[in-house]
C-alpha cells in the first residue's frame, strides 16, 4: 500500500513511474495496472515494450530463427524448469509446468501459458519466433558454454540461481532510454530502483557504470551490487538521501522495495518531467 500510495504521488507530481520487468508482457501490464505506474512498460528483460492499457505490443525484438532454435535444441530435455517467451506466446514443456506450479505458481502466467510436449516443433509449426529463454532450478544442466558461444543473443541472469538468453543488444538499459525517448524525457532525468543482477546496465545507460572499481560488470555472478550513492546531475542526486542513489538502490526485494523515500527525494528535484523506473 505504501508504494502504491508513493507512485500515486509521484505521478500526481508529474513523475512518470515505469515498470522495466523481465516478466513476460501480460504480467508486466498486469503489475503495472496494479501499482498504478504509467501505461508504457518493459517486459521479457527489454526485449519488448507494451502499452499496459491495453495490452498491445508496440515493439518487439526476437532471436534469428536459426539462433533460436539452436538455443531450444540446447536447453530442452535437461530438466531444466524453462520459460520460453515466443513472440506474445508463453510455451513450456510439461516438466517445466509441474516445476513452476510449485516455484512460480501466479496465475497471471500460467493462464497465458501454453503446455506442450515439444515446444521446438510447436514454434516450427505456428511459424513463433524465439524472444526470450529464462531457464532455472538444474544448475549443473545448464548448457552455458554452448549457448556463449552462438551468436546473436546476450547471455545474462536476474539472479544467482538462473540464466536467461535475449537477443543481442536487448537490455534493461536500452528499454530504459527507449522509454524515455517515447515520453520525451531526457536520460539525465530518470532514475532507477531495483535489486536484480541483470540491472546494471541501466547504470550504464544512466552514465553510472564507472562508479564502482571495475565497471559494475565486473562482479561476480549473483553477486549483490552495492549502492550507488553520490553527486550525479546538477539539481537531481544531491538531494537523495538514505539509501537511494542517482540512477541505483540496491534493496533486498521487490517486498521492500523503498519507493516512497525515492519518490520523495524524486519530488524535490527541480522541475520538468522525471522518469523513475522500477524493475523486477
Amino acid at each position: 500500500p505504501a508504494s502504491k500510495a508513493a507512485i500515486a504521488l509521484a505521478r500526481a507530481a508529474e513523475i512518470r513511474v515505469v515498470l522495466n520487468t523481465g516478466r513476460p508482457i501480460p504480467e508486466a501490464c498486469f503489475f503495472a495496472r496494479q501499482a498504478g505506474c504509467d501505461d508504457l512498460v518493459s517486459a521479457l528483460g527489454g526485449a519488448a515494450l507494451a502499452d499496459s492499457s491495453t495490452g498491445q505490443v508496440l515493439q518487439r525484438q526476437d532471436l534469428p530463427q536459426n539462433t533460436g532454435r539452436r538455443v531450444l535444441e540446447l536447453c530442452l530435455g535437461r530438466r531444466i524448469e524453462l520459460m520460453i517467451f515466443a513472440g506474445e506466446e508463453i510455451v513450456l514443456d510439461p516438466f517445466s509446468k509441474e516445476s513452476l506450479l510449485r516455484t512460480y505458481p501466479y496465475p497471471v502466467f500460467h493462464n497465458n501459458a501454453v503446455v506442450v510436449e515439444d515446444p521446438l516443433a510447436y514454434l516450427e509449426e505456428h511459424r513463433l519466433p524465439l524472444t526470450k529463454v529464462h531457464g532455472d532450478w538444474n544448475q549443473p544442466a545448464y548448457p552455458l558454454e554452448e549457448l556463449r558461444a552462438l551468436d546473436a543473443l546476450e547471455l545474462t541472469s536476474s539472479n544467482d540461481h538462473d540464466f536467461e538468453v535475449v537477443p543481442a543488444g536487448v537490455d534493461k538499459g536500452v528499454a530504459l532510454a527507449q522509454l524515455a525517448q517515447r515520453y520525451g524525457v531526457p536520460l539525465d532525468q530518470c532514475a532507477a530502483v531495483g535489486g536484480t543482477v541483470d540491472a546494471a546496465a541501466v547504470l550504464e545507460v544512466l552514465g553510472l557504470a564507472g562508479h564502482a572499481p571495475g565497471g559494475w560488470r565486473s562482479y561476480r555472478h549473483g553477486q549483490r551490487l552495492p549502492v550507488r550513492q553520490g553527486p550525479g546531475p546538477p539539481g537531481r542526486c544531491g538531494q537523495w538521501t538514505g539509501r537511494c542513489g542517482c540512477g541505483y538502490s540496491e534493496l533486498p526485494g521487490p517486498e521492500t522495495f523503498s519507493i516512497p523515500l525515492i519518490v520523495a527525494s524524486c519530488r524535490r528535484s527541480s522541475g520538468g518531467t522525471f522518469i523513475f523506473s522500477s524493475f523486477l
